[in-house]
């Protein structure tokens, strides 16, 4: 199992901490000076939660100087809440697609997956900043049989060039390689699809034909049978319907 070694921190933490079931924390331990120093230097900051409880055990202190709340008072609505309103949406499907992800786990009994998405949230400032959103989630025996989530948040607007606009990052799946910190190949990973694209896929979802698509997105029938030959190309499926299946599956629409 190969681990990106820039991340390594991340899984001592796990290990120094799982045992308690993430209770008893303190910033001055010698490891957590560490791992705050890291964060701090990436513009990034941590939580980790229980995903059958549906509850966070702990967040570092980073989320202060970037959301500007307190780590104690930080919950799960927030995510939702301060993230852009056209964004909403992607960000309500790929919660779900979280929990639906550690339930997996949780009924086998065994084993990790990842999850990650790019969104933007409201940060300290009250300007909506771009966000990676890296989630490892892993199953537990004990001290508590459960799944539990840990969730890496970086500011990525140093690296939006690597992300053309109006374009998503997503991974869903279980190799390691890709739990790193960002750089250009992850960020590119994921939908290449344009915003018209995800309408036409969108009003197709709903039942809709190319004439009623034409007539809401303004656009000739003819337009959007072109936009459906193109979403098939970028994508390499077959069908439609294999694309809104996969787009659904990782919370995209």
């Amino acid at each position: 199992m190969f681990i990106n070694p820039d991340y390594n921190i991340f899984f001592e933490f796990i290990k120094n901490y799982s045992v308690k079931d993430f209770t008893g924390i303190k910033k001055q331990d010698q490891f957590m000076i560490r791992l705050n120093r890291v964060l701090d230097k990436r513009r990034q900051f941590l939580y980790v939660g229980d995903i059958l409880r549906l509850q966070i055990l702990y967040t570092s202190p980073q989320i202060l100087d970037i959301y500007g709340i307190e780590p104690e008072k930080f919950d799960l609505s927030y995510n939702l809440i301060n993230t852009h309103p056209s964004e909403i949406q992607r960000r309500s499907r790929a919660r779900v697609n979280i929990i639906e992800l550690g339930q997996k786990l949780f009924i086998k009994k065994s084993g990790h997956l990842l999850f990650s998405a790019n969104f933007r949230v409201k940060a300290k400032s009250g300007k909506y900043l771009p966000i990676l959103v890296q989630c490892y989630l892993f199953y537990s025996r004990s001290p508590v049989n459960t799944v539990y989530i840990l969730q890496i948040n970086t500011l990525i607007e140093s690296l939006s060039e690597f992300l053309p606009k109006r374009q998503f990052h997503w991974y869903a799946g279980i190799d390691l390689s890709y739990f790193r910190y960002p750089d250009e190949e992850l960020l590119r990973i994921g939908s290449n699809l344009s915003d018209t694209e995800i309408k036409v896929i969108r009003a197709i979802q709903k039942g809709m034909n190319s004439k009623e698509i034409g007539l809401e997105l303004f656009v000739s029938p003819y337009t959007v049978y072109t936009h459906r030959r193109n979403i098939l190309k970028k994508t390499g499926k077959s069908s439609i319907g294999e694309v809104i299946y996969e787009l659904e599956s990782i919370g995209m629409i």
